[in-house]
């Protein structure tokens, strides 16, 4: 099996990839989804995450409002730090489950947000990072999350460093464009990587 780490700049696409490698019959893990699990009542996390942020963050269902967890640890570092510290460990526990189950795959995939933040690059044989211009990240961010440009910006800002990304990925590709030549990119990193471990396939 050869593990991707797959990690992106906001409003990159970085999901998108995801989707269009899915659609290829590949097995992509899911760090954001599988961190919600960290939210339901039932995972030991959750009360974990009340008693950093306090009650207010709760609803009428008891469930966790993770719009609110996400602007009360944006601007607060210790707070986002502390919250990371909680739900990290299940991640990647998560993780190192689903790269068993699927060992024997020739191509495996994971979508990490914080791919390098975390320091997981590593449990991959490689890393690829989905990139996009400023301008095109703050276009996608105010029309899919209804960000002001504003809100998009110090989004934006406050990530890590992308020269350093791109330093520490062994791939990158850039989706500037449209869905289909972001598909066609995809297709040919994919015939790239199959050649590069030898599947005999095109």
């Amino acid at each position: 099996m050869t593990s991707i780490g797959l990690t992106g700049t906001i409003g990159s696409g970085k999901t998108t990839v995801s989707i269009l490698l899915r659609r290829r019959g590949m097995h992509v893990f899911n760090a954001d989804q599988y961190s919600r699990i960290c939210y339901y009542p039932s995972s030991p996390s959750y009360q974990k995450i009340i008693d950093l942020l306090g009650t207010d963050i709760i609803d009428e269902q008891d469930d966790i409002d993770r719009h609110k967890v996400a602007e009360l640890i944006f601007a607060d570092e210790v707070k986002r730090q502390a919250l990371n510290d909680i739900i990290h460990p299940e991640v990647k526990k998560g993780l190192l489950n689903y790269l068993k189950k699927h060992k024997d795959e020739q191509l495996f995939f994971a979508e990490i947000p914080l791919l390098f933040e975390c320091g997981w690059q590593n449990i991959f044989d490689r890393t690829a990072l989905v990139t996009c211009s400023r301008e095109i990240a703050i276009s996608r961010l105010m029309k899919e999350r209804e960000y002001t440009e504003a809100q998009a910006a110090a989004r934006i800002a406050a990530q890590f460093d992308i020269d350093t990304k791109r330093k520490l990925a062994d791939d990158e590709l850039v989706n500037n464009g449209t869905l289909k030549e972001l598909d066609h990119e995809v297709a040919q990193w994919i015939r790239q990587l199959k050649a590069e471990i030898g599947t005999g396939e095109n």
